[in-house]
């Protein structure tokens, strides 16, 4: 752990280096499930339009002022699958 430490701080002091490191540890650890979004369970919704469906991961659940529940899930886009679209669905539709 002290190494691994040592080595974000040593990569920390290179300006262009600090950005790419970071977004790319962000995104290890939203698949890996070592941060606090995570990846939790595929799911199906409707997406892009009605009628069609397509593959999401549920990544928890919150709540509107009104008590209504709402499931955030994360639809992957092509081609880099890193990044994506964040949806919040009523959890009946999902």
């Amino acid at each position: 752990k002290r190494l691994i430490r040592l080595g974000e701080r040593l990569i920390e002091r290179i300006p262009v280096v600090t950005s790419i490191y970071g977004a790319s540890k962000q995104v290890v650890e939203s698949l890996t499930g070592s941060g606090e979004a995570r990846l939790q369970d595929p799911v199906l919704i409707e997406f892009p339009y009605p009628g069609s469906r397509t593959i999401g991961f549920a990544m928890g659940v919150v709540s509107s002022e009104a008590g209504s529940e709402f499931v955030k899930v994360f639809v992957p886009t092509t081609p880099n699958v890193t990044v994506g679209i964040l949806l919040l669905y009523p959890t009946e539709k999902v």
